[in-house]
């Protein structure tokens, strides 16, 4: 096939409508497409016509004004705009002599460069032997950057696009490269999913696909294929490659929606699997074992990733094979390789050493196509760092302002009130049957004073107790117990949970005898803190145990699930039984514990406790009592209150707008007594604003012989 051209002029798929995603975003039908024509002119302008010699022209400068108005015409849409039934029909459609002159007065004599043309187009341009290259973004999306995929109608080209097309070979590499990124997160017990899982591909494009039929197919066509994969699996996730910063702008149905919703598909994003920004996350995850698309292209990735794939239906007819070619398109020498191939270059061959740039298609062509925000690990790096330090800056204005405004005012009704109960003997001796009790050793008994004391100081009249091994408590700390009235209480436990590598002391676990000890002594109900609590302004327990049947505790957030606290959650499932589901429950913290002490003794909670801890492996214990707590809420989740997060407010998580009753300093590098260095603290305002709040209360509750004795020796600079 010979052919003659004078210029190049670059066209959209003019009879393509706007997508839904568009719609959403009141984009006006069919301009993404011009806008796509106009980004591959500005990608590809220059080295085409210094590689070759011809000039490149854009639709629709180099079309006739009533170019469009005609087009529609042979296309049956006289005086109407197109739907998307007409543009299915341009898909499957055959030319038509009033479609071929058209083409022919317009494109006669160039090379027509398309931006992902229709069938019909192609078909028409080559019936009237006019050469066309067209230009399509390739579906494997997970490179450091995008690529352009290319075919063409020239024989001689298609060979050299071959040629320089990548291999398979590359994009597996690539993929076990990105499995690689992602390796670390699936180690991490919040990336833990229950195995087989499966994950249905949403088309990353809003090009149509058919049934055998040649019907359009949706996955409401499939309805019985999915409800036998949500059987077959354990948990059956539905999520694209289009990037979901911006919120969720499906390219499904309204009708596909609600089969997905109904069949118990979990729609990405979704908060109870927030840390799965991504579908390469679920790509690279072992437990994902089958993946289901619509068509072979919208599974390409998965293929690579070495998943089971299943595709479900055919991509539109005539699609010509297209070349997946990387960096050298956007050189002059490869532009001058391609018309040697069919014609005379009129510019001198470039040298092949000649250096370009490559565009930044990923960051270009993000707003506009919704492609995933995968960057480069480095990019990614860079741009997690700084969107982190504004987060934390807006955070700490946001914390600063709570505390500058309401503090005071809260101070203020803290003292008034702690007043009253004090004057009011009545209102002690109601509040008798309550306790405060920490638990600890020798090693935080200073911090474990000023966390009880501030409760005492905000009204909570509770005696206050200190768990731990009085036996071997030292001298020194007995005395420092004694000054502030808080009494120790022996654990039988001792070193019976001696981890080594847990990073907290072991002591912890004597949380667990709390309430037992304190209902011998006819406390009904208790308040369990931790050392690393403070109490910062005024609040009455009585309303929380009032509602409190065994145990009443917090959320850890909002995001995280059970499951984060385990090393091997596998293990957890194997030996209760379980299918899964209470694992993905959220976590509650054990820093602020409210008590029922008498119906903890009832159900033998202690003993429950430690059946839990020697009942699984110590190297599942990632999170000490925690995991053990949370275990037991698992299996008894009648036992369990939830209550406001204003009562065990972890620093690094739930600030609302409203001052929290306690703060606690949850994180091993959180706490109060472990200060950064000048230049990191910038980059943790909030925490470091917090720690000095809490130096300041124990300077306040110690006074400040006692403060230089306890606190000051133990801070560590970081």
């Amino acid at each position: 096939m010979a052919f003659a051209f004078e210029s190049f002029v670059l066209v959209p798929d003019l009879s393509r409508i706007a997508s839904r995603r568009e719609r959403e975003k009141n984009i006006r039908s069919r301009m993404p497409w011009l806008l796509a024509a106009e980004l591959l002119y500005h990608f590809y302008r220059t080295p085409i016509s210094q590689g070759t010699g011809y000039a490149v022209a854009l639709y629709p400068e180099a079309a006739p004004p009533d170019f469009q108005r005609r087009y529609f015409s042979c296309l049956g849409l006289e005086g109407r705009p197109p739907t998307r039934e007409d543009w299915l029909a341009s898909l499957r459609g055959e030319p038509t002599e009033p479609l071929g002159d058209l083409f022919a007065a317009c494109f006669s004599g160039r090379c027509v460069l398309g931006a992902a043309l229709p069938p019909l187009f192609k078909k028409t341009l080559n019936v009237l032997n006019i050469p066309w290259i067209d230009i399509a973004p390739h579906p494997v999306r997970y490179l450091d950057n995008l690529l352009h995929a290319f075919s063409t109608n020239v024989p001689a080209v298609d060979a050299l696009f071959e040629r320089e097309s990548l291999s398979s070979h590359y994009f597996e590499a690539a993929a076990a490269h990105e499995m690689a990124r992602y390796a670390i997160n699936v180690q991490h017990c919040d990336f833990w999913l229950p195995g087989p899982s499966a994950l249905i591909v949403e088309p990353a494009n809003d090009l149509p696909s058919f049934d055998a039929g040649e019907k359009e197919f949706f996955f409401t066509s499939a309805a019985g294929r999915l409800r036998e994969a949500c059987r077959e699996y354990r948990r059956v996730f539905c999520a694209s490659a289009l990037t979901w910063e911006r919120g969720r702008l499906s390219s499904l149905t309204g009708e596909e929606e609600k089969l997905l919703d109904s069949l118990g598909v979990i729609r990405l994003p979704d908060p109870r699997y927030e840390q799965f920004r991504n579908h390469y996350m679920l790509l690279a995850h072992p437990a994902v074992s089958r993946v289901i698309g619509r068509t072979e292209g919208d599974i390409l990735e998965a293929r690579l990733f070495g998943r089971e794939c299943e595709s479900l239906a055919h991509s539109p007819p005539g699609a010509a094979p297209a070349r997946p070619i990387y960096e050298t398109p956007f050189t002059s020498a490869f532009w001058h390789r391609v018309v040697a191939a069919f014609a005379a270059p009129k510019a001198s061959a470039p040298p092949e050493d000649m250096r370009w740039p490559v565009p930044k298609l990923r960051l270009v062509m993000r707003d506009r196509g919704g492609f995933d925000d995968s960057l480069s690990l480095q990019q990614a790096v860079q741009t997690g760092e700084l969107k982190r330090e504004v987060r934390e800056l807006q955070r700490f204005c946001h914390v600063q302002r709570i505390f500058t405004e309401q503090l005071p005012k809260f101070r203020k009704e803290s003292a008034v009130a702690a007043g009253r109960l004090a004057a009011a003997s009545s209102e002690g001796k109601e509040q008798a049957s309550c306790a405060v009790f920490c638990a600890g050793d020798n090693a935080v008994t200073a911090q474990a004073v000023v966390a009880l004391c501030s409760f005492r100081k905000n009204g909570v009249c509770g005696d206050l107790f200190y768990v731990t091994d009085v036996e071997a408590l030292s001298e020194e700390n007995r005395r420092l117990l004694a000054l502030f009235d808080i009494t120790p209480l022996h654990t039988r436990y001792a070193d019976n949970f001696a981890i080594s590598y847990l990073p907290t002391t072991p002591s912890a676990y004597n949380q667990f005898a709390g309430p037992g000890l304190l209902a011998a002594r006819d406390y009904r109900h208790s308040l369990g803190v931790q050392a690393d609590v403070l109490c910062i302004r005024y609040f009455d327990p009585r309303a929380v145990f009032a509602k409190t049947n065994v145990i009443a505790a917090t959320h850890n957030n909002l995001t995280e699930k059970r499951a984060s606290t385990y090393a091997r959650p596998d293990e957890l499932v194997n030996n209760y039984g379980s299918d899964g589901d209470i694992l993905d429950t959220m976590r509650i913290n054990p820093g602020v514990l409210f008590f029922h002490n008498v119906n903890c003794a009832d159900n033998n909670i202690e003993n429950k406790l430690v059946d839990i801890y020697n009942a699984i492996s110590r190297e599942n214990i990632l999170l000490e009592e925690e995991t053990v707590f949370n275990i037991l809420m698992s299996l008894n989740p009648a036992y369990l209150t939830i209550i406001d997060p204003e009562y065990n407010c972890l620093t690094l998580h739930n600030f609302g707008n409203m001052l929290p009753y306690c703060l606690h300093f949850a994180w091993i590098y959180d706490k109060p007594w472990h200060i950064l260095e000048y230049g990191k603290s910038i980059k943790y305002p909030t925490a470091d604003y917090c720690k000095k709040m809490w130096h300041d209360a124990a300077r306040d509750i110690l006074g400040d012989t006692l403060y230089e004795a306890y606190i000051a020796p133990k801070i560590i600079l970081m």
